[in-house]
């Protein structure tokens, strides 16, 4: 099969470049496992016990962005890091609690 040259067809030729920066608002299933460190299947399990939030359309299952990214700060909010380490281990951050009397 060859091309036939615009030139010749009288169509446009397509311009690449603006398809490329469009930024999509979904993740496939294993774009988002890979951003969580999960294999194709692994992803595909965690979709379906509904650790990723997944939209259907038609028969292809997507990762919406804004869910998925909220999901990952929801779990940053439970995880502690030391602050400092001592020589009995390391010492976490204590939780402020303002306006309340104890």
């Amino acid at each position: 099969m060859t091309t036939q040259r615009p030139e010749i067809t009288g169509r446009k030729p397509r311009d690449r470049r603006a398809h490329d920066q469009i930024e999509r608002a979904v993740y496939t299933v294993p774009q988002a496992g890979e951003l969580l460190g999960l294999s194709r299947n692994g992803s595909y399990e965690a979709a379906k016990r509904g650790d990723i939030p997944t939209i259907r359309i038609g028969r292809l299952l997507l990762v919406p962005k804004i869910p998925f990214h909220r999901m990952l700060g929801m779990i940053g909010i439970f995880t502690a890091t030391p602050t400092e380490m001592t020589d009995a281990g390391a010492k976490l951050p204590t939780a402020e609690v303002k306006g309340a009397d104890a």
